[in-house]
């Protein structure tokens, strides 16, 4: 239980929430959701303590199914006190997901405790495939356990694509990230956020003439947010069903931030916001409208006018953002060298946003301007440049999402969306998930068979 309490409560900087002691409401602390590794990370925790009660309690002459069930209340009431402490610590979230895994994570380690002589047995008769050690019942509930394990897991991967882990408290940010240190060399023309994907006939009214595509944006009942024009001062997001952000000019340059309005009214060109290291645009509070319409609606179209001062660029430079720093984001459009970079959080990709990060080749090749509309709906991705035939598309399917099953993160899992095979990715997931499976009924076949009888 220390090192429990070491895991998740660590570094003990507590911190009592404003208004705890008037009108507090302790269990809308509670969220539910968190990402795919966390959900078996901590199962994985808690068997520990599930082996070790079990251990105890077995040494009082209980019977196995008191064993499990005492072992799985007292998880999650200890997952539970766990979780409210980490109501005052403030870089830590309460989950009720993580309660339901660390209880399925004592029940899982009390019955391999309770059953830890079948078990091994059976482990070294399926690698041996020795039919001594194995037994019809013992087979036929193996292969039955791996099968809903599968489909379980199979089914994790397709529930968790949408938006329910994005942060409420992040910032909307042109131009650069929170922190100053992405910055994008380029001009925003136009900006449009929508709260749901646009079908097909939208699409193409998108991507017609600049007037009738601000027309048809702006009659649209979905529309949330939206920059038609430059700014001189700061930038007020037109808004939609009291949806709303003041963007204001950041910088890091001291000389600049003097006398902002002039030398920003210089760098507007052809009615465009003007972006380079000293100076973009930042909400000037967490844009927790904008993001709760987005969770709310569970998809989203993104449609942007932009031009690069710059072919080659790095970070990915940031020309659009929900986040609050390089590590925590919601939503990221960038450019890397000439290419289109996307991130999108969700309990799949979890908050880094990258696992894995899209990318479009040659987007930023000429510095001529490029419309991009991105939708997000029933875990597909799409892309469109330039116009609404250049499409590139992406669905968050088992044989990729399964990925997210690693207890690492996969360093620089970029997908390009031009040319990405999906072929290899299908033929490692199954071979994952139908080797195993083939081994257990090749020990059934093997356990069935008639045994040969040796003669003289």
């Amino acid at each position: 239980m220390s090192a429990i309490s070491i895991a998740t409560l660590s570094p003990f900087n507590f911190a009592i929430p404003s208004g705890f002691l008037a009108d507090y409401s302790f269990i809308g602390e509670f969220t539910f959701g968190s990402n795919i590794k966390d959900y078996w990370q901590n199962i994985l925790l808690f068997i520990p303590l599930g082996l070790s009660l079990a251990a105890i309690i077995q040494n009082k002459g209980r019977s196995y199914p008191y064993i499990i069930i005492t072992c799985t209340v007292a998880s999650a009431i200890a997952s539970t006190t766990v979780e409210s402490i980490q109501i005052f610590l403030t870089i830590r979230v309460s989950n009720l997901s993580d309660i339901i895994c660390n209880s399925l994570g004592g029940c899982l380690g009390a019955g391999l405790y309770c059953y830890r002589r079948e078990t091994s047995a059976l482990i070294v008769g399926l690698l041996t495939f020795n039919r001594r050690k194995l037994s019809l019942n013992s087979l036929l509930m193996a292969i039955f356990g791996y099968c809903v394990l599968v489909w379980f897991a199979v089914w994790l991967l397709l529930i968790n694509v949408n938006l329910s882990n994005w942060e409420d408290d992040l910032y909307l940010v042109l131009g650069n990230e929170v922190s100053g240190d992405r910055p994008w060399n380029g001009y925003l023309n136009r900006l449009y956020i929508c709260d749901r994907a646009l079908d097909g006939a939208e699409i193409v009214e998108a991507f017609k003439s600049s007037e009738q595509s601000d027309i048809f944006f702006a009659q649209l009942p979905s529309l949330v947010s939206s920059i038609p024009s430059s700014p001189k001062q700061g930038v007020n997001v037109v808004k939609r069903r009291s949806v709303s952000s003041n963007l204001t000019w950041q910088t890091n340059s001291p000389s600049l931030q003097q006398n902002q309005p002039e030398e920003f009214q210089k760098s507007e060109v052809n009615s465009a916001i003007a972006f380079d290291r000293d100076r973009w645009l930042q909400s000037d509070r967490p844009a927790t409208d904008l993001i709760r319409k987005l969770k709310q609606g569970k998809e989203f179209s993104l449609f942007l006018n932009v031009a690069t001062k710059e072919v080659y660029q790095t970070g990915p430079a940031r020309i659009l953002s929900i986040s609050d720093g390089v590590l925590d984001s919601n939503l990221l459009v960038g450019q890397s060298r000439s290419d289109l970079r996307f991130r999108l959080r969700t309990p799949i990709t979890q908050s880094l946003s990258n696992q894995p990060e899209f990318t479009i080749p040659d987007v930023f090749e000429s510095k001529n301007y490029s419309k991009i509309l991105i939708t997000f709906s029933q875990r597909k991705l799409s892309f469109y440049v330039d116009n609404y035939q250049t499409k590139y598309t992406f669905e968050f399917v088992p044989a990729i999402s399964f990925v997210s099953y690693l207890p690492w993160h996969v360093r620089y899992w970029i997908i390009d969306l031009s040319n990405y095979n999906l072929i290899k990715y299908r033929m490692l997931f199954y071979t994952i998930t139908i080797v195993p499976l083939i081994i257990l009924i090749a020990n059934l076949v093997c356990y069935l068979s008639p045994r040969r009888v040796k003669t003289k």
